[in-house]
């Protein structure tokens, strides 16, 4: 797991009269039957040729709202819900065949995770929640209840554990003192090993971020505290395989109650990413807190886009070498941005790609390896319309082609993106709205990189 709090494709040509764009890379523009291509040069494409984002293959599913994907190989799961908030499990293989599509389970909403070879499942049946286990193909292998009833909060998280078959459920319950608190429960697929809660404050509520295993095996849990009419610090604590806490720290900062929020675990700590609270109706830049391996922070950075103090929004970042990439939303460019953050928490580079077509803003989501660059996921939104937007970029976050898939309606920005094709593909899932109606659809697309 690498962030939470983001989420989010339809289609409207761009056929501009634009041929060239005063950014670094793009070098020409063409309108194909996939779709509208920005093109890029690349030196180490077959000949030394014109390189662009191309479909794969997509898939569609009237009724359903995909909201996450795991690639396992040559199979790509996607994950989502079906009439009346059931679990939905879709199967393809790598060229977009469809091997199973449809309910799984008996819970509803939840968390999922793919484990050796098998499907994690935690989910609400009625008031108590369950931990299910299915083969690939959704047979149900084992099913575990646990101890957990709560009509609010719920699992929001599964972590596999240091030591192979066991694996963290993170969430949260109501406690009694009249607010919210964290819960874990560690399990194998026989039994429930332990269940704890860990507390906060009076008429406080303390809700996950996200959690990941660190070196020493213990388990990270990132949360905010709400309080009562606003915000509240940052929560980070560590219990070991035992449920003990370990340590456990506040931050020194307010944050916003309707922050989003990013992480990106790291072998010494962890990178974490909201908006300070700035009072109500106030702008406020997201900033980046580097922890250490016991929850202190490192070092801060604010992402104040042109130092307008305006707000600024980090839906999803990863960390490659020794660099952290960030992506997200400026209001001052009213603008998709891009960071590069050193090992230090210098700027590296903060860039917004100039997207052909006036009238339109653009927002990224989803960020992920792709080739010696990234690949970047978004949407553009247009006068109502809202259409997927995805962006290539070498290692310094300049771009290189631009894909807006054609789509017959109106779709937010993809839920998820998860790369495929070792490192050469990559596929995206949400949900759209086809045509003039309000009925959703699943929409799962793969892409890919052709050189000519």
């Amino acid at each position: 797991m690498r962030s939470v709090g983001a989420s989010h494709p339809q289609r409207r040509s761009i056929r501009s009269a634009l041929a060239r764009l005063p950014v670094a890379g793009l070098v020409l523009f063409t309108v194909g039957a996939g779709g509208c291509y920005l093109s890029h040069e690349r030196g180490d494409a077959p000949g030394g040729g014109t390189c662009r984002g191309v479909e794969a293959w997509r898939y569609e599913d009237r009724g359903s709202a995909f909201s996450d994907a795991i690639a396992d190989g040559s199979r790509r799961h996607v994950f989502g819900i079906v009439e009346r908030d059931g679990h939905g499990l879709w199967t393809f293989g790598s060229a977009g065949d469809v091997q199973r599509a449809g309910p799984i389970g008996e819970s509803r909403a939840g968390a999922i995770l793919g484990v050796d070879g098998e499907l994690l499942i935690a989910g609400r049946m009625r008031r108590t929640w369950r931990l299910e286990r299915f083969d690939p193909f959704g047979a149900e292998v084992s099913s575990l209840e646990l101890a957990l009833e709560s009509e609010e909060g719920g699992v929001t998280a599964l972590v596999p554990a240091a030591d192979a078959g066991a694996v963290f459920a993170v969430g949260n319950v109501s406690s009694a003192g009249s607010g919210q608190e964290i819960f874990v429960v560690r399990a194998t697929a026989a039994a429930i090993e332990w269940s704890r809660s860990y507390g906060g404050e009076h008429r406080a509520e303390d809700r996950p971020i996200g959690a990941f295993v660190d070196r020493d095996g213990r388990l990270v849990v990132l949360a905010q505290r709400w309080r009562s009419g606003g915000g509240g610090p940052f929560r980070v604590f560590a219990v070991d395989p035992d449920g003990d806490v370990a340590w456990d720290r506040l931050g020194d900062v307010g944050y916003a109650r309707d922050s989003t929020w990013s992480f990106v675990p790291l072998d010494d700590g962890a990178l974490l990413v909201g908006n300070p609270d700035a009072g109500p109706g106030a702008d406020r830049p997201a900033r980046a807190i580097r922890l250490d391996r016991v929850g202190s922070t490192r070092w801060q950075t604010d992402l104040d886009v042109d130092g307008s103090g305006r707000q600024s929004v980090v839906n999803d970042a990863l960390v490659r070498g020794d660099r952290f990439v960030l992506v997200g939303y400026s209001a001052e460019r009213t603008a998709g941005m891009i960071w590069g953050l050193g090992a230090d928490g210098s700027l590296d580079f903060e860039r917004s790609p100039e997207i052909p077509a006036e009238g339109t803003t653009t927002s990224f989501t989803q960020v992920e390896p792709f080739g010696d660059g990234y690949l970047v996921a978004g949407d553009r939104q247009w006068d109502g319309p809202t259409s997927w937007l995805f962006v290539r970029t070498d290692a310094e976050g300049r771009p290189g082609w631009v894909l807006e898939p054609p789509y017959d309606g109106r779709a937010p920005a993809p839920r998820a993106l998860v790369g495929t094709r070792d490192g050469e593909g990559a596929l995206a899932v949400g949900t759209a709205f086809p045509g003039e109606g309000r009925v959703r659809g699943g929409l799962a697309l793969e892409l890919t990189e052709r050189c000519d």
